[in-house]
């Protein structure tokens, strides 16, 4: 670190070893002299009226190379200009003059890393952006071709449903049921898009109400599956959220625990709570088919599935889902189970109360 001491008028009366090195003049050199005769910047107003302001006691002054010219200009080695970050304080005296300390840092390495830094964060959401508006296109232009498949596979089952053998109206089914599962992926696709676009509204979230609010809107879709499920809430600690996201990622939590239970003679979930540290970790857990621990980075990837497509329904993007939204709430999701005896899936949530 460069250090100098200034006298109020404008002679230095210390000049370190660090500053030598810096510019080439040597203590010798510069010592008793005017600053002004090397550095004639600091006759100019935009730095005279603040030094004049220290010497008569002010507050401690900011020099940066944002805004300012380079208070002691030096070059580094490779001919740059060297990146300084100067403070100046008062000294108090009690001869005539006043003084002011100048610390004079040399911030150039860090400069150029933050550049880089921004530099490769503007390149980062730009890619991010550019991806997220692709896949909202793509996934919207599936939709006009779905549709007609749909509509034109509907109007041949009417028409011809007399003159069809059962075989045929079996295709007919499942070309329709494929566009269904189609469209569901594309809507999945689109919900995984809009996440990183969407602006949160950060409130504070009852997650026991909510809780109940999901689950009291499944068992209205799945009565029959719900009236064998063994389902226990429980009083779950309040956070701070976007309230739809977070709702987002309890429907996709609870609906996976529901589906992965179906073949158990007494399926049970649990929605709990746990405390680490400060740290409150909410946790969705099942006694289904599980999963094998070696493909736990699997499980919240786009399409990545670890169950049979025909036997457990489902996109492959619901997780993936899960996970967006809890990063975007500075939160951690992850999962542990064992084949045969089930899975629990835990987040946090950066903001919780």
């Amino acid at each position: 670190m460069g250090i100098m001491m200034l006298r109020s008028d404008y002679v230095v009366l210390s000049w370190n070893k660090c500053l030598e090195q810096w510019t080439g003049i040597s203590k010798e050199q510069i010592v008793n002299q005017d600053i002004r005769q090397q550095f004639p910047h600091f006759a100019e107003p935009m730095y005279s009226s603040r030094l004049n302001t220290i010497f008569e006691g002010g507050p401690p002054a900011i020099f940066s190379s944002q805004l300012h010219k380079y208070i002691i200009p030096s070059k580094l080695p490779t001919g740059a200009m060297r990146i300084q970050h100067t403070v100046v304080t008062a000294v108090e005296t009690d001869e005539d003059y006043s003084l002011a300390l100048f610390a004079i840092q040399d911030v150039t390495d860090f400069s150029l890393r933050m550049q880089e830094y921004f530099m490769i964060s503007k390149a980062f959401k730009q890619s991010n952006e550019e991806l997220e508006s692709f896949t909202y296109s793509v996934s919207h232009d599936l939709k006009a071709p779905l549709r007609a498949i749909n509509g034109f596979s509907g109007i041949l089952e009417k028409k011809l449903k007399s003159k069809l053998q059962a075989d045929e109206v079996q295709l007919l089914d499942i070309i329709r049921s494929s566009v269904t599962e189609m469209n569901q992926l594309i809507e999945d696709l689109l919900v995984l898009s809009r996440i990183g676009r969407k602006n949160m509204n950060k409130v504070l979230i009852n997650m026991n109400e909510l809780a109940h609010f999901v689950v009291d809107a499944q068992k209205a879709d799945k009565e029959a599956q719900f009236n064998k499920i063994q389902l226990t809430i429980a009083d779950l600690p309040s956070c701070i959220g976007d309230p739809g996201l977070i709702k987002q990622v309890m429907t996709n939590l609870i609906s996976n625990a529901v589906k992965f239970t179906v073949d158990e003679e007494i399926p049970l979930i649990n929605i709990g709570f746990i405390k680490q540290g400060d740290n409150i970790v909410y946790t969705v857990s099942d006694n289904g088919i599980g999963f094998d621990m070696q493909y736990v980075d699997k499980i919240f990837g786009v399409f990545q599935r670890l169950s049979r497509a025909e036997k457990y329904p489902g996109t492959g993007v619901g997780l993936a889902i899960v996970k967006r939204i809890i990063e975007r709430h500075n939160g951690k999701v992850w999962a542990e189970g064992e084949v045969g005896k089930g899975t629990t899936l835990l987040f946090t949530i950066g903001e919780t109360v």
